[in-house]
């Protein structure tokens, strides 16, 4: 299955703006413009965007790699923080931190990590980035 967005743009970068819009509805004439990515204006920023595909691109690996190994999650709960390379405190190029939590009731710790790092590497493999990466994984298996 593909997915597909479509972002229409008016005007000058100055005072234009434009809306995005996914084929499935997710975001529908979503608003963006410049001043949403300085925080002046309501509106997704390309962060943002960014962000979200990857932690629903991460939380269906783990829910694909538990579900081979027979195990069903009560929840995972990915957060996904993009820094652009202009904000990175260290001069380094773009930065993204996943954090994940998840609640699997019985699940055996070691059968989780296996599935969570297979998740990171089949995830990380198709990533579309080259910047730094940071993951944290927590498991609260009750």
């Amino acid at each position: 299955m593909r997915g597909q967005a479509f972002a229409r743009w008016g005007g000058g970068l100055e005072n234009g703006k434009g809306t995005v819009t996914t084929d499935g509805g997710a975001l529908l004439k979503t608003p963006f413009c410049p001043a949403s990515q300085l925080g002046e204006s309501p509106g997704a920023t390309p962060e943002e965007l960014l962000a979200a595909a990857h932690a629903v691109s991460f939380s269906l690996a783990l829910v694909r790699e538990l579900g081979a190994l027979e195990i069903e999650p009560h929840s995972i709960h990915t957060t996904v923080t993009v820094t652009p390379a202009r904000q990175a405190q260290d001069g380094s190029a773009a930065q993204l931190h996943v954090d994940v939590s998840a609640r699997v009731p019985g699940v055996d710790p070691l059968d989780f990590e296996r599935a969570a790092g297979n998740a990171r590497n089949a995830w990380q493999t198709s990533l579309p980035f080259t910047g730094r990466l940071s993951f944290r994984v927590n498991l609260n298996a009750w």
